[in-house]
Parts: C-alpha cells; sequence; structure tokens
C-alpha cells in the first residue's frame, strides 16, 4: 500500500508539472469536507486517542473549486497531524473566511512541532523534518510537495506555523470562487 501510494503520488506531482492535472469544478461544502477527511482517519485517531475537533465558522459560503484536489491537501495535513501528534493529543481542524474572497482550513496539532531550519524544506519533494533512518515514522517525503503544488493549481497557498515540543498548524488560503483572469473555471 505504501509502495502504491508512492507510484500515485509521484504521478500527481508529474501531471501537475506538466500542467496536465484536469480540474473538477464544483460546488462544495467546507464543513462537509472536513468531516469526509476526518473520516478517513476516525480508526487511526480513536487507536491512539487522540481528540480530533472539527470547527467552521458559521455562514461559510460553498466554494466552488475542485473538492477533490482540496480533500487531498487536507488529507496530506491531517496524515502529518495524526502520524506525528503522540497518543491522547489533540488535532483541530479550522475553517474560516480569511478576508471576504478566501476561506482558511487549517490543521493544528500538539506533535513534535518543526525546527525553525526545517520549515522551507519539508515542502520540497522527497524531503522531511526528520530524515534519518532511525525516525519514527515512514513518508516519502511528497504530501506536502503535493500540496503546495494542487494549493498552486486552485489558486491557493499554503503555509505553516511550527514550535518544537509544541505543535503545528497548517493551512491552506483557497479562494471562495475559483477564477482565471478574472473568469469563472468550470
Amino acid at each position: 500500500n505504501r509502495l502504491l501510494s508512492m507510484i500515485n503520488d509521484l504521478l500527481n506531482i508529474a501531471k501537475t508539472e506538466a500542467g496536465k492535472m484536469e480540474l473538477h469544478i464544483e460546488k462544495t461544502s467546507v464543513p462537509e469536507l472536513c468531516k469526509t477527511v476526518v473520516g478517513h482517519f476516525a480508526a487511526l485517531t480513536r487507536k491512539k486517542k487522540i481528540k480530533v475537533k472539527v470547527s467552521t465558522d458559521n455562514g461559510l459560503p460553498p466554494l466552488m473549486t475542485d473538492p477533490g484536489k482540496v480533500e487531498q491537501i487536507l488529507y496530506n495535513f491531517l496524515s502529518n497531524a495524526v502520524k506525528f501528534t503522540p497518543d491522547r493529543g489533540r488535532i483541530e481542524i479550522r475553517a474560516a473566511m480569511a478576508d471576504e474572497k478566501t476561506v482558511r482550513i487549517s490543521v493544528a496539532d500538539t506533535g513534535c512541532g518543526i525546527a525553525p531550519q526545517d520549515k522551507e524544506k519539508i515542502f520540497e519533494k522527497f524531503q522531511q523534518a526528520d530524515g534519518s533512518l532511525t525516525r519514527g515514522s515512514t513518508g516519502s517525503g511528497l504530501g506536502l510537495a503535493i500540496s503546495k503544488e494542487l494549493a498552486a493549481l486552485l489558486a491557493g497557498t499554503i503555509g505553516m506555523e511550527s514550535t518544537v515540543g509544541k505543535g503545528s498548524t497548517f493551512w491552506i488560503d483557497i479562494p471562495v470562487t475559483l477564477t482565471r483572469n478574472g473568469v469563472t473555471v468550470s
């Protein structure tokens, strides 16, 4: 499964870089997207006794975007949060308007955090904050690189804040309506 996941990640990066990634634009609910992604990790968060909270502001408009791509970005964020949050930790997914045209969806955890010198590196392909052979978690180092590429494809941006030993927050800022040159993409 890990090998298949890595191959899919590599194919997605290649498609994005070649400009061949197709968009499937439709109206989607931010709260539903968040709940769907949390559902993918329910068994693992129960096993690790991680408390997961989803907070979405009232009145969030539906997004006109590619929900599958947004879901993949959130999946990557939540996958890392679950992986690096210790047993009995906490994760919060929050969605709110960043400004009148942009929604910010963030995933915050109480995990190990990321050292300042590693903050830029983790968004590069095949890079991880702890790339040593003795690290406690597995991964290809592709999830955040793919998330960055997908966010750009959706006219959005991703970012993060982190404190070693206290946790990390990753977010995507995404337009409510995806447009190219002022025209709604469909």
